[in-house]
C-alpha cells in the first residue's frame, strides 16, 4: 500500500475539497488516505468522503502524529489558489518523518526543494491532475524510498535541532565575544 497524509486545519488554507473529491475517483485498494486534523470545514469533508480507503482521524495528539508520521509514505499539502504560500511550515512537518511531499505549490523556495527529489508537484487548476499524480506516484515505490531518503539528508543537514542549536549558539556567540 502506499500512504497519502495530510495534517493540517481544516479551514480556507487547504483545498481538502478538490482533495477529497479526488479520492472519490481512485478505486486502487492499494492507495489509502489518512486525513489528520479539524477545523471548520470537518464536517463538510468528510461528508463528501465516498472513498473506504480514506481515514479521518480529526485531531491529533503528538503521539498519533508521530504514529501517522511513520505509517505514511507521502506527505499532502494541498494549498487554495489563493494562498500565498511561498514556503510553508508544512513541508518541515513532512520532512521531519522523511515523507516525500505532494503539493500544488509552484514557485519559490518550495517549488525549489520539491524540484531537488524531495516531492512532485500538481497542477489544481487541471481537472485530473492530482488524481494522475497520485495514481503516478503509487506506482512507483523505488522513487517514492529515493525521495524519502532524500526528505531525510536534507533536514538533518539543515534542520535536526542540533544544525539549529549549533547556528544559533554560533549566531550568539558573535554578540557575546
Amino acid at each position: 500500500d502506499v500512504i497519502f497524509w495530510f495534517l493540517g486545519s481544516m479551514g480556507k488554507t487547504y483545498d481538502l475539497k478538490h482533495l477529497i473529491e479526488t479520492t472519490n475517483e481512485i478505486k486502487s485498494k492499494n492507495i489509502k488516505f489518512i486525513i489528520s486534523g479539524d477545523g471548520a470545514s470537518f464536517d463538510e469533508i468528510k461528508k463528501i468522503s465516498k472513498n473506504k480507503n480514506v481515514i479521518f482521524t480529526g485531531w491529533c495528539d503528538l503521539k498519533k502524529i508521530k504514529y501517522y508520521g511513520h505509517i505514511a509514505d507521502i506527505g499532502i499539502m494541498p494549498y487554495t489558489n489563493f494562498s500565498t504560500q511561498d514556503l510553508p511550515n508544512k513541508i518541515f512537518d513532512y520532512f521531519s518523518f522523511s515523507l516525500p511531499v505532494l503539493t500544488n505549490i509552484n514557485k519559490g523556495d518550495c517549488l525549489k526543494i520539491i524540484k531537488e527529489d524531495k516531492g512532485w508537484i500538481y497542477d489544481s487548476k487541471k481537472k485530473d491532475s492530482l488524481k494522475d499524480k497520485i495514481l503516478e506516484i503509487s506506482r512507483n515505490k523505488a522513487k517514492i524510498s529515493y525521495f524519502s531518503k532524500n526528505t531525510k539528508y536534507y533536514f538533518d543537514k539543515n534542520f535536526s535541532s542540533l544544525i539549529i542549536y549549533s547556528k544559533f549558539l554560533n549566531y550568539l556567540n558573535k554578540f557575546i565575544y
